[in-house]
């Protein structure tokens, strides 16, 4: 059965839809290719609130200790991860050498609703769970020249 034909009149030449399958496909190719600059995970967290403490847990299990920072900031917990890998291939035998490098990371930032202590906010990594806790505070408690933007 033959395809059904359009009867719409064709209002451009073939050179217009031409200039227009090149701009797709080069837009296509661009962002394949930006697609790893970009693919930055979202870290899955946990907030518990006690009458004293906020407490906060964060999923890592594929990052160390060492690949985790903790940022404070006003009343925002700031929370990013970086692991680089390197892996190398060397057969002598055959003359071949294979190396191939990646780099994951992870963010999330959290917004409390009162200014976060960091003398006495405490932090603990164990077995790929991040472990935040910050005593709660009644009020928003701003310094004189702190400034909201």
């Amino acid at each position: 059965m033959a395809p059904k034909k359009n009867n719409l009149p064709n209002l451009f030449d073939e050179r217009f839809y031409d200039f227009l399958r090149s701009v797709d496909t080069f837009f296509d190719k661009t962002m394949k290719q930006l697609k790893p600059f970009f693919n930055s995970a979202t870290i899955p967290i946990n907030i518990q609130e006690t009458k004293t403490e906020v407490i906060v847990k964060a999923e890592l299990p594929e990052f160390d200790k060492d690949h985790v920072r903790v940022e404070i900031s006003g009343n925002q917990l700031w929370i990013s991860a970086e692991k680089k890998e390197i892996i190398e291939t060397i057969d002598e035998a055959n003359n071949h050498y294979h190396k191939e490098q990646s780099v994951h990371t992870a963010e999330r930032s959290i917004t409390l609703p009162f200014l976060i202590s960091q003398e006495e906010t405490s932090t603990y990594f164990e077995n790929g769970i991040l472990t935040i806790v910050t005593p709660k505070r009644k009020h928003m408690e701003l310094p004189s020249d702190y400034f909201w933007m």
